[in-house]
């Protein structure tokens, strides 16, 4: 009877193929400071462009319909009451 010691025996170890992965690049997206906020029109391309790149179309599209009641409202309250 052979007995064979398993430390003897050259077992074949897969090796792993480095794969290239798509990696995506990351958008810088500025952060809106006091500065912007002030000045809305600005703000409100920045929540749509934040829009595309997070939402669905639907969702996006909502989203741009509240923003423009919105920019309405905010002007009718930045005109001078008279």
């Amino acid at each position: 009877m052979l007995i064979i010691h398993y430390s003897q025996v050259p077992v074949p170890v897969p090796v792993p193929v480095p794969v290239p992965v798509p990696v995506p690049v990351p958008v810088p997206v500025p952060v809106p400071s006091l500065a912007t906020l002030s000045s809305f029109p600005r703000a409100c391309l920045l929540a749509c462009l934040l829009a595309l790149l997070s939402f669905q179309t639907s969702h996006y599209l909502v989203l741009v319909s509240t923003l423009s009641s919105t920019q309405a409202e905010a002007e009718a309250q930045l005109k001078p009451q008279t």
